[in-house]
C-alpha cells in the first residue's frame, strides 16, 4: 500500500515517515518568509496538523512533497496576510487619532508597540467569543466559512459577532481620544 494510501486510512505511523522526510523542508520554506524560527517552527507544525486533518483530501495523483508545498505555501499567506491586517489596523488606528489631534501630534511621535498594545488591551475586553472569533479573523486570516466550520454556526454569526467588535473597538478609540482631548483642553 502507498504511502499516501496510508496516510489516508489514518496510518499515524505514515504520517512519522512523511514528517520526518519532510519537515525540514517544510520548515525553511516558511522560514524564508516569516523571518523568525519560533513562528516558523510553529507555522511548520501547523502544516503537518492541517495535512493530517484533511487526510482525507489527499490526492493520489499528486506527490506529498506538492502538496505539503501547496499547505505551506497557504500557511504563509495567511501569515503575511494577518500581519498586513495588524498594520493596516494599526495605521487605521494611528490615522484616527492624527485627525482629531492634528496640532499635537505633529509634535509628537507615537511609539507603534504603545499604540498596538492599547488596541490589544481592548481587543481582550471584548466578550470571549467575539474575541475569539475577531483574532481568528483579524489575525490569523481565516474567512467567515472557517471560522463558521470551526464553531459550528453560521457565517452570518460570524459576521454579526465581527460587526459588534468592530463597533465596540471603534468607540472605545473614539472614547479614549475624547478623554485625552478633554483632558488636555
Amino acid at each position: 500500500m502507498s504511502l499516501q494510501k496510508k496516510l489516508i486510512n489514518g496510518d499515524i505511523e505514515a504520517l512519522e515517515v512523511v514528517y520526518k522526510k519532510y519537515y525540514p523542508k517544510v520548515y525553511g520554506i516558511v522560514l524564508k518568509y516569516c523571518r523568525d524560527r519560533v513562528i516558523g517552527e510553529d507555522m511548520a507544525q501547523e502544516v503537518f496538523m492541517k495535512f493530517w486533518k484533511n487526510k482525507h483530501q489527499i490526492d493520489l495523483s499528486l506527490s506529498i512533497d506538492h502538496q505539503l508545498f501547496v499547505i505551506s505555501r497557504n500557511i504563509v499567506y495567511n501569515f503575511l496576510k494577518s500581519q498586513l491586517r495588524q498594520r493596516l489596523m494599526l495605521e487605521e488606528y494611528l490615522k484616527s487619532t492624527r485627525n482629531l489631534k492634528e496640532e499635537e501630534e505633529q509634535e509628537q511621535e507615537y511609539n507603534v508597540e504603545e499604540q498596538l498594545a492599547s488596541v490589544h488591551r481592548l481587543i481582550d475586553q471584548l466578550p470571549k467569543k467575539q474575541k475569539e472569533i475577531f483574532k481568528m479573523h483579524r489575525f490569523e486570516g481565516l474567512s467567515y466559512d472557517e471560522i463558521a466550520n470551526y464553531y459550528g454556526i453560521s457565517k452570518h454569526t460570524v459576521a454579526s459577532h465581527l460587526t459588534a467588535s468592530m463597533s465596540y473597538l471603534r468607540k472605545n478609540i473614539l472614547l479614549k481620544i475624547s478623554l485625552l482631548l478633554f483632558l488636555v483642553t
